[in-house]
């Protein structure tokens, strides 16, 4: 859809540029007729007559579209370094997987794959997962399978409208690490990372269940409420990895019920739907308790998400005054944030369109 759009803008600034040099082409060349014609001339009449008008004309005519390569080149600016940094990240994986560097594509893996999604670009980031997940394999990595499966080969395949498969490799990662935290001594470092990916899976599944009206909307909530359990342990609560996982699961909750609602994108909740509004609310005070966190660690990268879908609830609900301040507040925190980017705000609030 953004490619389309962005289609569509590159040809709306072409015609909008030749009307506009065509208007001022007219004018200028009537004016200066008009200007020759109140005047003696030197050279014969004809040339001052259509020539002149004819070079100004010319003139207009290049000013326009320079103007309109300037604005085009601006408009794909960002959208052409996202692909840059994108191709240049699968180049380079592709190298280290023919060379069987595993441990190398796992770090790049590991670094480069949420910058993938934050820049909208989901299919790089599937092709990474592919070939990460074979080095996972081949060095038995079984929480690098996990989180491959659950975001790469998972979250990614559903933003391209994949949910089938979504769904298959995000229960299979989840299964892998409820199966590592099971047999993993508390203590052990894997232990919060196992547990951190299955919280996760469940998350991400929830999500996309509610989203698809598969099931009641309690369903979901309760997977959630048993994600977040799994993250509840005395000595992690004041480690920034949780704290961060816990305010993604109350986003989710917002995420999953105004989804479910269908209200992600578009459309309005009617008064007289008690539940629904009910529901609404509850989303909102999710949302409070996620943008708590997220702003007392800074992280301004996921704030923008909470801003934005809680601008759609409030539209939704009709509160026209309070949208406008979140609204407000969702541009200036992206303006600060890597979703900047157009195609990965698209992301932001799920897919258009339930799949």
């Amino acid at each position: 859809m953004s490619k389309l759009w962005s289609w569509l803008r590159a040809r709306l600034s072409t015609l909008v540029a030749w009307v506009l040099s065509a208007g001022a082409t007219l004018v200028a060349f009537e004016i200066c007729q008009n200007s020759i014609d109140a005047t003696q001339a030197a050279l014969p009449y004809t040339y001052y007559r259509w020539l002149g008008p004819a070079a100004l004309a010319a003139v207009i005519v290049l000013a326009a579209l320079l103007t309109r390569e300037l604005l085009n080149r601006h408009s794909h600016d960002e959208e052409g370094e996202a692909q840059a940094f994108a191709h240049a990240v699968l180049a380079h994986a592709r190298r280290l997987h023919r060379d069987h560097r595993h441990t190398a594509l796992l770090r790049l893996r590991g670094d480069e794959s949420l910058r993938l999604h934050v820049l909208g670009r989901h299919e790089e980031r599937r092709e990474l997962g592919d070939l990460a997940l074979q080095s996972a394999g081949a060095l038995n990595r079984d929480l690098d399978k996990a989180a491959i499966l659950i975001d790469d080969l998972g979250w990614a395949n559903y933003l391209l409208g994949d949910t089938q498969t979504a769904l298959a490799n995000m229960a299979k990662g989840t299964s892998i690490a409820e199966n590592v935290r099971r047999t993993t001594r508390v203590g052990h470092p894997d232990y919060q990372d196992a547990s951190i990916l299955e919280a996760r899976g469940i998350r991400h599944q929830a999500v996309i269940g509610a989203a698809g009206n598969n099931g009641p909307i309690d369903r979901w909530i309760s997977d959630l409420d048993n994600a977040q359990k799994l993250l509840t342990n005395d000595d992690w609560q004041h480690e920034n990895i949780i704290r961060q996982e816990i305010a993604q699961i109350h986003h989710s909750r917002a995420f999953a019920t105004v989804s479910y609602l269908g209200v992600n994108r578009s459309g309005t909740i009617s008064p007289t739907d008690t539940e629904g509004r009910s529901r609404a609310a509850g989303a909102l005070e999710s949302l409070r308790k996620a943008e708590k966190i997220f702003r007392k660690l800074s992280d301004d990268s996921r704030l923008p998400k909470v801003y934005l879908l809680r601008t759609r609830v409030l539209e939704a609900l009709g509160d026209s005054i309070d949208a406008k301040a979140s609204k407000a507040l969702a541009e200036q925190s992206l303006r600060a944030s890597p979703w900047a980017e157009p195609d990965g705000i698209q992301s932001i609030l799920g897919p258009s369109k339930k799949q």
